[in-house]
């Protein structure tokens, strides 16, 4: 594992928040998987650094329109997650960026979930001049995020209980 730094950027370019992390094993193509570690890392948003009591296993597609936070407690116990729509992840460097579009698939520990945002999407649409592409690519990523999550498939499948089962033990030694 190494130390990364993901950047959650708006669609004009301001970085929203940054979190250190670590990078773990691939799994599924086209995905990176890093650690956000409460005891190892910081998150910060608007220059803020923020008190964090979970551990997230944060999933970015590099060729679909998602991100996936999935938040733990320190036993690596389920708490939920929330799935953005979000342009393809990029990675340059020691750095993940991802421009966020504001609607999100919120699933809870039951995995039953709900949309959210859809009036700062509206709102953003318009104050940013979202083009019919990013539009269509926001859409797109809930419901790839409603489809993984009903059909219990990668992130939301129990291929990460091993990574996560490493990340609580290595914080608990």
């Amino acid at each position: 594992m190494f130390q990364l730094i993901v950047r959650k950027r708006k669609f004009d370019g301001h970085i929203k928040s940054e979190w250190e992390s670590d990078k773990l094993p691939s799994l599924v193509e086209d995905w990176l998987v890093v650690l956000h570690h409460p005891e190892r890392h910081r998150k910060s948003t608007g220059g803020i650094i923020e008190s964090e009591s979970l551990l997230f296993l944060h999933c970015f597609s590099t060729v679909q329109p998602l991100v996936v936070l999935l938040e733990y407690d320190l036993c690596g116990r389920f708490r939920g997650a929330k799935c953005d729509a979000a342009l393809p992840a990029t990675v340059e460097g020691q750095v993940i960026d991802f421009i966020d579009l504001d609607l999100d698939v919120i699933v809870e520990p039951d995995l039953s979930s709900f949309v959210r945002d859809e009036d700062t999407f509206a709102r953003n649409r318009e104050r940013m001049g979202y083009p019919e592409v990013v539009v269509q690519q926001a859409r797109a990523g809930i419901a790839l995020a409603q489809t993984l999550v009903a059909s219990r498939r990668f992130p939301f499948e129990a291929r990460l209980v091993p990574l996560l089962d490493a990340a609580v033990r290595r914080s608990s030694e």
